[in-house]
């Protein structure tokens, strides 16, 4: 075995002859995430009921054991590939993604089949397989059953055996895939029993849902693809659960209650594996009810808890539970302004588990006994990112970090420990082995400043307060080799909508390298995360509840009459960009303040919130029926005739999130006004210009805002 010296450094060494540079397009896409990225570890992850944890490094494996100073690499890609020759399986490319189960064991996927590793031997032997080309796959780790989908309909394999759970043959319901649009927290649509004998699924009926026209262009003639797209104020698609028997190959399906559009999310099994809760939300998405189901036999039990508010609930989260049946858990929710946790008992609340004028952001896991709770929390700055320890059966909570900036931690539940992965402002990375009361056992990884080759600009944090005092947070990027005697450009780049922070004390503010490359090119550059943003708690979120736009664009504002006070700003060369949210907040910003830009850039726009889909727009907006003058004031369409400023749209032809339809129709408008845009297509690119074509995308915007 290999032995590895810590502390490990990642050193990026800096020539102070070489000539500053500044960081390409082409290298902020295809470079960020990689060798221009603060250094870190691959896989770092506690195994399980151990002090060990592991981490993969340039294709190798190590294990490090908490009362140690070494680590060592346990396992290669050529040993793996060496037990895949001798199992007659195909050679791997790069390090699989490991599933621990002990020190000694772990399990992963490959082409088709579910391989469990034996460390000690080097070897792996194989626990299933199932159709390489099978979609959404989910495994559970019983019996190593496989469920996946192969054209709508769902499948299982399981015990050596192929089942067909669902046979529908219409294009227009779908089984075992994430519904809703992917809101409420729902990333899939298969749910594992505890103990593998059953399998909760969904299943979406949208055939009533409108089919809606996507091209392809790589045709001549070219066709069109069709979806099913719900719009705001129109007929929503319809969806049920069934429990997948495994033993007797039976479906029965949950006894739902209400009308058929509403939304069932945070599918959750009991540790029994005996009931299923589901919270249940309502069209309108502003009362819902947690509800307990039997496994066995679909029926309705209870409603568990309810929740309403005037403007949205949201659940995102299914209950934590903390015995067998169910009857005891714990429960997330912004009732009391943030998300905090609550301990219930048989439906009543127990007690209050955290709270403060601060956010929930990630329940990272129960301690091994559940005497302890470990959760990831913003802090009151809303900046940061701390650990939180809770004690279930005290009323006690502490926050475990102190230092100011982004603690993302990995507990080892068994030993509390944690690795601390830290950044802040003018930190790249910092990883560090803790103990549980917060004090650093090790410096395990210091990254260098992995852009130190390219001219450096000084990255600020603000702070702006509305007339109600309610902080707003900012970062500004100011251009390099800085002189305040001299005057810049202004690019404000944007987003500023629900569950999106742009700004935190992390490397850089949060900023990516295009926007510090602007900076680089002689930019100020500015981002304001807004009301309406996320991780600020219910009423800061909420503030702009079915008005869209308005208190956004006004907030941004109290950022860009800051800059325009400033001696050190072109007032005549304010720009903006944006993509998505920020391409309607772009567009929305130039024709509410006419004046104040040259020009901008709007990428994949919302344009008319009629055009875009029910749960996300009917959260915020309300239906178009019963909310007509707020869909009017933030209709873009109907005000681009305000537009003074030169603007780009910028849309992807293959735009299945925000259509095409979108920005064709406020070129149309502007047509009929007479106002002239310029127009730029990226084909077959669908919400975002990814890969490759994502740095033209960057020369693109830079080019249009006067990059030379």
């Amino acid at each position: 075995m290999k032995k590895l010296l810590l502390p490990f450094i990642g050193l990026f060494l800096t020539i102070g002859l070489l000539k500053a540079q500044i960081i390409t397009p082409e290298e902020a896409v295809m470079k960020g995430r990689t060798i221009l990225a603060p250094a870190s570890f691959r896989q770092p992850a506690w195994i399980p009921s151990s002090s060990l944890w592991a981490w993969v490094d340039k294709d190798e494996l190590y294990l490090l054991a908490l009362d140690s100073d070494s680590a060592y690499t346990v396992l290669s890609l050529n040993d793996l590939n060496r037990a895949h020759q001798e199992q007659g399986l195909d050679s791997l490319k790069s390090f699989p993604f490991l599933n621990w189960t002990s020190g000694k064991q772990a399990w992963y996927q490959h082409a088709g089949s579910v391989l469990a590793l034996e460390l000690g031997s080097k070897s792996v032997s194989l626990k299933n397989s199932f159709d390489p080309k099978g979609e959404h796959t989910d495994i559970e780790t019983n019996f190593y059953s496989v469920a996946f989908t192969r054209e709508n309909n769902l499948f299982v394999s399981s015990r050596g055996t192929e089942i067909q759970i669902t046979a529908d043959k219409n294009p227009g319901i779908v089984n075992g895939q994430s519904v809703h649009r992917n809101e409420f927290g729902i990333t899939k649509g298969t749910f594992w029993s505890p103990k593998g004998n059953l399998l909760a699924f969904y299943r979406m009926d949208e055939t009533m849902v409108s089919t809606y026209p996507i091209l392809d262009l790589t045709q001549i003639p070219a066709n069109a693809t069709m979806i099913r797209y719900p719009m705001a104020g129109d007929s929503s698609h319809q969806v049920k659960v069934g429990v997948f028997n495994i033993l007797k190959q039976k479906t029965v399906w949950l006894a739902t209650e209400g009308p058929a559009d509403q939304y069932l999310t945070n599918v959750t099994w009991t540790p029994d594996e005996k009931f299923i809760f589901v919270a249940v939300l309502n069209r309108d998405q502003n009362h819902m009810k947690l509800q307990k189901f039997d496994a066995n036999t679909g029926s309705l039990l209870a409603t568990v808890l309810e929740e309403k508010h005037e403007a949205y609930v949201e659940p995102q989260h299914g209950p934590i539970f903390l015995e067998a049946s169910g009857s005891r858990f714990i429960w997330q929710s912004e009732r009391t302004g943030h998300n905090h946790l609550y301990l219930f008992e048989t439906g009543k609340e127990e007690k209050v588990l955290t709270k403060g004028d601060w956010d929930v952001i990630e329940v990272i896991g129960l301690s091994d006994n559940q005497e302890t709770l470990y959760l990831t929390s913003t802090g009151e700055d809303g900046l940061s990112r701390h650990l939180v320890k809770v004690s279930i059966q005290e009323e006690l909570f502490n926050q475990i970090t102190e230092k100011p900036g982004t603690h993302l931690c990995k507990v080892n539940l068994n030993t509390g420990d944690y690795l601390d992965f830290f950044t802040d402002l003018n930190t790249p990375r910092v990883i560090s082995v803790c103990t549980p009361e917060g004090e650093e056992k090790k410096e395990l990884l210091k990254s260098g400043n992995p852009i130190a080759k390219y001219d450096a600009c000084e990255v600020r944090l603000l702070k702006f307060f509305t007339e109600d005092s309610v902080a707003l947070n900012a970062r500004l990027i100011l251009p390099a080799e800085f002189d305040s005697t001299k005057t810049y450009p202004v690019l404000v780049y944007v987003y500023g909508g629900p569950h999106a922070q742009m700004v935190t004390n992390s490397w850089l503010g949060g900023a990516d390298l295009w926007l510090y490359s602007m900076a680089q090119r002689g930019y100020v550059v500015f981002t304001l995360d807004n009301r309406g943003s996320g991780n600020r708690g219910k009423a800061f979120e909420q503030y702009t509840f079915r008005k869209l736009g308005d208190a956004e664009a006004y907030d941004q504002k109290l950022g860009i009459d800051y800059l325009k006070q400033q001696k050190w700003t072109r007032k005549d060369e304010f720009y903006v960009f944006g993509w998505s949210f920020g391409g309607f907040m772009t567009i929305h910003l130039m024709t509410q303040y006419p004046d104040i830009f040259a020009k901008g850039v709007a990428g994949g726009p919302v344009c008319d919130w009629r055009m875009y889909e029910i749960m996300y727009t009917e959260r915020y907006m309300d239906t178009p029926q019963t909310n007509p003058d707020g869909y009017a004031a933030s209709n873009l369409v109907s005000r681009i005739g305000k537009l003074k400023g030169d603007l780009m749209v910028i849309h992807g032809t293959s735009d299945d999130v925000v259509l095409w339809q979108h920005s064709l129709a406020l070129q149309q408008s502007a047509v009929k006004q007479g106002v002239i845009l310029d127009y730029m297509a990226y084909p077959l690119h669908a919400h975002n210009v990814m890969g490759k074509d994502r740095a033209h995308l960057h020369r693109t915007v830079g080019r249009y805002l006067g990059v030379k």
